[in-house]
């Protein structure tokens, strides 16, 4: 059994999707967006803490939620100003003791256990897994936004998804980097592969959706 953490991001601004509230809070089915992931945590007993990182103003919405799901081993963390801040405050956080980290995007609620517990497992012998998803549709490069440079082997692309997982040192390492030279990456993996270190492809699920807009729910 590997010894292993889990970050969840959920201290964005939410500006895409509109409304007063943000987006973790913002209920499907009738449950807090945030709720899904947590449960789906809970269920992984290789999974022993859960660290959240949130904007101040929503601490206590997410306290709250937290209380009322009656979820254990959660810890709230202070988010920064873009999501590798975030992910960076919650890493001092992280037990010592953990040999791998998983990090999630709060606004990919569909994700399943057995996913989880794949990932987890896939830790045991590689030290950064990507889980993703093949591209169906054919995909145009352009330079200006007006005409087609490119058509792009869609058999050589494939969509990023969270939870990532990570040795814990190694996420380290290459968070000590980013910082030192000020880059910011669109995902945890990105600064991993900046260390010249090779991350693995996994079988992702097509479920498995970012909800970035309001036209995402219900998808």
């Amino acid at each position: 059994m590997i010894i292993a953490s889990a970050i969840i991001v959920a201290a964005g601004s939410s500006k895409r999707m509109g409304g007063k509230t943000n987006k973790p809070y913002i209920e499907l089915n009738g449950k807090p967006m945030l709720a899904y992931s947590l449960e789906v945590f809970a269920q992984v007993p290789d999974i022993k803490e859960v660290l959240v990182a949130v904007r101040a103003e929503d601490e206590a919405a997410c306290k709250a939620l937290i209380r009322k799901g009656k979820f254990g081993n959660v810890r709230l963390v202070i988010g920064g100003k873009e999501r590798q801040d975030s992910v960076a405050n919650a890493l001092k956080k992280v037990r010592k003791d953990c040999r791998a980290v998983l990090i999630h995007d709060a606004a990919r609620p569909y994700m399943t256990p057995e996913l989880v517990k794949r990932l987890v497992l896939s830790a045991e012998k590689h030290r950064a897994v990507l889980p993703v998803i093949a591209v169906k549709e054919t995909v145009k490069r352009s330079m200006n936004g007006k005409y087609v440079d490119e058509t792009l082997d869609r058999r050589q692309l494939f969509l990023a998804q969270t939870p990532q997982v990570f040795d814990y040192r190694l996420l380290i390492r290459a968070y000590e980097r980013a910082h030192d030279e000020g880059y910011y990456g669109t995902d945890d993996a990105s600064l991993v592969e900046r260390l010249g270190i090779p991350v693995m492809i996994f079988p992702g699920e097509e479920g498995n959706i970012k909800i970035t807009v309001k036209e995402d729910i219900g998808k």
